[in-house]
């Protein structure tokens, strides 16, 4: 779909590193789209839900090389994989450039 598709794939891009931004940069405004969400939850269990999930969601989707060989390194621990890939042949930030 990549290529197929380019300006398919930069607007979801966009819309991920905007979103990215948006929940490191305005926690309250963050809350209250939960609120939304998930109206049946008390707005402490979203708090803490909210303050653990910023703690793995980057505020660059970008992925580094040390990243993708320790994701390599599980899936082939799991027998997901038998090798590893090469980082140019599984990761491009051809799309994340143009979305910034």
């Amino acid at each position: 779909m990549t290529r197929a598709q380019p300006e398919l794939v930069v607007r979801f891009m966009r819309a991920m590193v905007g979103t990215f931004r948006y929940v490191h940069d305005d926690f309250e405004g963050t809350m209250r789209i939960m609120a939304k969400l998930f109206p049946g939850f008390p707005p402490a269990v979203l708090r803490a839900s909210l303050t653990n999930i910023l703690q793995v969601i980057p505020r660059d989707p970008a992925i580094p090389e040390s990243g993708l060989k320790s994701n390599m390194e599980f899936l082939i621990r799991e027998g997901a994989i038998k090798t590893p890939l090469p980082y140019g042949e599984v990761y491009t930030e051809e799309f994340l450039r143009k979305a910034r």
